[in-house]
């Protein structure tokens, strides 16, 4: 089982940390935490293991993990990365001006989500200059909360909140490539109950229907209308376990039309049919 990380481990009087991480090779196990991490790829190489997949990373890739996810490295390569920790809870960040700023919307909130249920790699990479920019704010916060000077949990706080607007901005700057694509994946998720069909998703991003297959497999590893009986089925689980209806109506909630297609696109996907998914995490035996 991964190993999962509390505040206590490296938080002392904020919660803020900021590690500088140096490693010529090797890997480390598998972990989650209760914080957000943000990650900046100074220099080297590196394997990401992150939602059964793994990616590598190498100088400018940015990217953000939430709290519990799992993941790991392997094959550290003279790698130096910056992991800047911070509670969102207790730091109350989001504020509504920062959400207002597509990058952040983007890149902290949605991106984040997408690429632990996919294991999509890092989408950010920044040029040099803005590699600068981010990991001498990076060491900038990492001092404060060393020295412990007078303010200094304020001004760290305020040197996190310049670096997420610069990594923000470099996101929106960079054309947001991944901006309708995503505003095609949050109609799905909030439309599996419907019919969803390629066209309208490909005018939802403003793309050729061939351009938006294309780029939707690049971006999630899957085809646009695999990814829909994903989160069907994710949803599907959610309801089973909660014991939200028979197996008819949660198919139908789910945009199952067919209970029998549902049944075959369940085991597809769990390798299991609906009423042995029920038993063996509920215990129940489903109606």
């Amino acid at each position: 089982m991964a190993k999962l990380y509390n505040n206590a481990k490296y938080f002392k009087n904020s919660s803020i940390a900021v590690l500088e991480q140096k490693r010529r090779c090797g890997g480390d196990n598998l972990h989650s935490h209760i914080f957000h991490e943000l990650v900046i790829v100074a220099s080297g190489t590196a394997v990401h293991h992150i939602a059964g997949r793994e990616h590598k990373i190498s100088a400018g890739d940015v990217f953000v993990i939430n709290p519990t996810i799992e993941h790991g490295y392997v094959d550290f390569a003279d790698c130096c990365y910056y992991d800047v920790l911070y509670n969102n809870e207790n730091l109350n960040i989001e504020r509504d001006d920062l959400r207002d700023i597509p990058g952040y919307d983007l890149f902290f909130v949605k991106e984040p989500q997408i690429r632990m249920e996919q294991g999509i790699p890092p989408t950010l990479k920044l040029n040099p200059y803005e590699l600068k920019i981010s990991t001498d704010l990076a060491k900038k916060i990492a001092t404060e909360l060393k020295e412990e000077r007078s303010g200094f949990a304020y001004s760290s706080t305020a040197l996190l909140m310049s670096l997420i607007v610069h990594i923000s901005r470099c996101y929106e700057e960079g054309g947001c490539k991944n901006e309708n694509l995503i505003q095609a994946i949050n109609y799905i998720k909030e439309n599996l109950s419907n019919q969803i069909s390629l066209d309208h998703l490909a005018a939802i991003s403003n793309m050729s229907r061939t351009n938006f297959i294309r780029k939707f497999r690049e971006f999630m590893n899957c085809s646009p209308m695999y990814y829909v009986i994903f989160c069907r089925i994710h949803q599907a689980k959610q309801m089973l376990t909660s014991d939200a209806g028979n197996i008819s109506e949660i198919a139908l909630a789910c945009g199952f039309n067919d209970s029998n297609y549902f049944s075959r696109c369940f085991r597809q996907h769990t390798n299991m049919s609906p009423r042995e998914f029920v038993k063996n995490n509920t215990g129940r035996t489903y109606r």
